[in-house]
């Protein structure tokens, strides 16, 4: 039995019959195989982009769009003023014209297009500025949707895919939808009023120009079909690709890869999956390239004939020079005006696509946020389990099978058996982080969660803020509450670690950042066990809570929290069996089911499990290795003794006197 964390039960696919899970569940809801958007489905997502980005900022909305409208006006009459100067050159038979004639309308010309790079320059910083708000609204977004949603969806590979899609998408496709929305307002707008300009002299060209630029807004449509079935199809492989760069770059893992020499290896790995990225990003960019080129074709071909037709109508004498050049010059303007409308349109088809994924996911995430959690007790006089069973998403193997216990309000209870016996989930029901899959989770007779829980993991969370905050963080309502963190890392034994740090309590608790300092394993655990006391709640959850400290350092720990568990509920997991034979009731898990249960001398009698594991561990600290006789007394420090061996003769340090459950200590 070593001091090693628990790993949870391998996972399989889960059953086709297997039952639902309770309705505060939400980690199925991310499993179910994602569906391409539908065209009916767009304006609902388009409606969803644009509400982000009148979030992130109206005002700026409303100044692009006004820049982009002078724009779009400066435009139509700088194509008027041409037409008129293309008039005094040739609309005069006979005549020379003046080059007074010339100067009003070439001035205008230059104001307008001076009006045009004006607005486009200040209508690109203000977009700039805008992009960045609505990437941080929308991180912002994503951030309260992954706090909403149940805890076991982060069990399921699907949540953690649709979790990076919708985070990369939200980033800038909705400002696409803004961007795109003004291409299309800006190429129709302008691109009407040209339309009546060359209808008044030629409106047979109409239909021809307009089919010169179908093939190409086709193209672009099908172009973004490739390209999301792209983002899709390798969203597990970029997610590896990451997962494998942050193990050669991260500072938590730098140290074994150097021990270890993994460099290498890693290397290889992320140049396989690398490679598998790169390989289908080039088949598609081909498909992509084959069909932009059909459509450039068809719209190549379509330009001869609209030139063609243009000088037909010229010899035929039914389009007059003058008008016929007027008329090249405004189809060219009108060209330029409809393929930025096309653009626009297959920019607002893609992002309206892409954007699917984020609108998804914080839909998924509001339904969960919505959803009726079960009631909790506060002042409960016991928490039990009936039948409870729980399946883990994407598994057949239950984790925990028909579980029934009761645990009186105030009783130190311990959770004993092997790694991978249900023990670390089993504490994670009764602290109502999870929900049952089957089977009930009772307060005081009712189905509910206990309303006052604090929590230690073994592989608790080193947050890279101060000391004071690693501490405060366990009840952030009491952030502010100075004497009361002190009070906390004093009892743990954090304070004479802290009190010696550059800042004390303001120290910054990592080495990212300048003048900040890293803890050993030891002091981070101190550290995190005052996190736990100081959220003063009634039932504590401690997996592991000595793991890391030497025999001396746990029984001075569990000594001086003896007072601050006082009247608490405490659901201890250890795998030192000196720590939990003094507990109220001891419950053995094996393969997720309870095995027996009792107090320390009642398993040693019945020689069972916990007596095997017990004794195990036991003769590891003794010269010889005599059957154990029965605990007389599981109150006694001196249970087990061998003669000369001290209080050390079990694994670790005997419980002190101070920290038995009769003073609620674990």
């Amino acid at each position: 039995m070593g001091d090693v964390a628990e790993p949870e039960p391998e996972r399989e696919a889960a059953p086709a019959d297997e039952g639902p899970p309770q309705e505060f569940h939400f980690a199925t809801l991310f499993d179910g195989e994602d569906t391409p958007v539908a065209l009916r489905q767009l304006p609902r997502v388009w409606r969803a982009g644009l509400a982000l980005v009148l979030a992130a900022s109206r005002a700026r909305v409303i100044t692009t769009s006004v820049l982009m409208a002078a724009a779009a006006g400066a435009a139509v009459a700088r194509v008027a003023l041409y037409a008129a100067v293309v008039h005094r050159l040739v609309g005069t038979q006979g005549s020379q014209p003046s080059l007074r004639s010339f100067v009003a309308p070439v001035l205008g010309l230059a104001g307008l297009h001076l009006v045009e790079q004006a607005a486009a320059a200040y209508q690109t910083v203000t977009s700039e500025i805008l992009g960045r708000e609505v990437s941080v609204e929308a991180s912002r977004r994503i951030m309260d949707a992954a706090t909403a949603v149940d805890l076991l969806a982060f069990e399921s590979p699907a949540f953690h895919d649709q979790l990076q899609r919708a985070d990369a998408q939200a980033r800038f496709r909705p400002m696409q939808v803004v961007t795109a929305l003004q291409h299309v307002t800006r190429g129709v707008a302008t691109g009407v009023g040209i339309v009546i300009g060359i209808a008044v002299v030629s409106p047979i060209l109409i239909p021809l120009v307009l089919l010169v630029y179908a093939p190409i807004g086709v193209a672009l449509i099908l172009r973004t079909g490739e390209e999301h079935r792209f983002v899709r199809g390798m969203t597990r492989q970029e997610r590896e690709q990451a997962y494998v760069s942050s193990l050669v770059t991260s500072r938590e893992s730098a140290k074994e890869e150097r021990a270890f020499g993994l460099g290498p290896e890693l290397r290889r790995r992320y140049e396989t999956v690398t490679a598998a990225i790169m390989d289908e990003l080039r088949r598609t960019k081909r498909r992509q390239a084959r069909t932009m080129l059909v459509g450039n074709v068809a719209s190549l071909g379509l330009v001869a004939v609209v030139l063609g037709s243009t000088g037909a109508l010229y010899q035929a004498g039914r389009l007059p020079l003058a008008a016929g050049v007027a008329s090249l010059v405004a189809l060219q303007q009108l060209g330029g005006f409809i393929s930025l409308a096309a653009f626009g349109a297959a920019q607002l088809h893609e992002a309206g696509i892409f954007l699917q994924d984020y609108t998804r996911f914080i839909e998924l995430a509001d339904g969960a946020a919505r959803a009726v959690p079960p009631p909790t007790v506060t002042g409960f006089s016991s928490i039990a389990t009936d039948g409870l069973s729980f399946t883990y998403p994407g598994s057949t193997t239950p984790a925990l099978a028909d579980v029934t216990i009761e645990i009186p309000a105030g009783q130190v209870v311990a959770l004993v058996g092997e790694n991978g016996s249900g023990k670390t989930t089993l504490a994670k029901i009764l602290a109502g982080l999870y929900g049952p899959t089957g089977g009930r989770l009772l307060v005081d007779g009712a189905e509910a969660a206990p309303g006052s829980v604090a929590v230690l993991f073994q592989d608790f969370v080193r947050y890279g803020f101060t000391a004071a905050d690693n501490i405060a963080f366990g009840d952030p309502s009491r952030l502010d509450e100075e004497a009361a963190v002190k009070e906390a890392g004093a009892r743990s034994g954090a304070a004479a670690v802290i009190e010696r740090l550059p800042a004390g309590y303001e120290t910054r608790l990592t080495r990212v950042f300048e003048e900040g300092v890293d803890l050993s394993v030891g002091q981070w655990q101190r550290v995190a066990i005052a996190r736990a006391l100081f959220r003063d709640a009634e039932l504590v959850i401690l997996d592991e809570p000595t793991a890391a400290l030497d025999p001396r350092a746990e029984a001075e720990l569990f000594d001086a929290m003896s007072s601050m568990m006082a009247g608490r509920t405490v659901v201890l997991i250890s795998h030192r069996f000196s720590t939990v034979r003094t507990a109220d009731q001891i419950v053995v898990l094996e393969r997720g089911r309870v095995l027996e249960h009792g107090t320390h001398r009642d398993l040693l009698a019945a020689g069972g499990t916990y007596a095997e594991l017990f004794n195990l561990q036991a003769s590891a600290y003794r010269d010889d290795d005599p059957e154990p006789e029965p605990d007389p007394d599981p109150r006694s420090e001196a249970v087990n003794t061998p003669p000369g061996a001290g209080v050390a003769t079990q694994a670790g340090p005997a419980v002190p006197a101070a920290s038995h459950p009769s003073t609620r200590a674990t």
